[in-house]
């Protein structure tokens, strides 16, 4: 077996790793943002306004959560968090 193909297939089975570990957070983020939108549902019906840092909060979860996504679907090679930095409320859904 040629080296490169085996290094090939050695990162393959390691990309598999980490897909099944993303999977099972984005699925964790799943939950967390039910419970965010039930929150903020409960805090819209006594306040004006939803909570602002849930939002920006939200937000965030949102983007990393499109990230993970888009690593499984292989949109893109770079692992999300905490490979990289979490992302801030003004990033990009999709990222480059």
């Amino acid at each position: 077996m040629d080296v490169e193909q085996k290094e090939y297939r050695e990162q393959h089975a390691l990309r598999l790793l980490f897909m099944v570990l993303f999977w099972v957070i984005l699925r964790i983020g799943y939950f967390v943002t039910a419970l965010l939108a039930v929150t903020q549902w409960i805090l819209g019906w006594f306040e004006d306004e939803p909570n602002e840092k849930l939002r920006r909060f939200s937000r965030s979860l949102a983007t990393y959560q499109a990230r993970i996504l888009d690593y499984l679907l292989f949109n893109r090679d770079t692992k999300p968090f905490p490979f990289e930095d979490w992302p801030s409320e003004d990033s990009d859904k999709v990222s480059e």
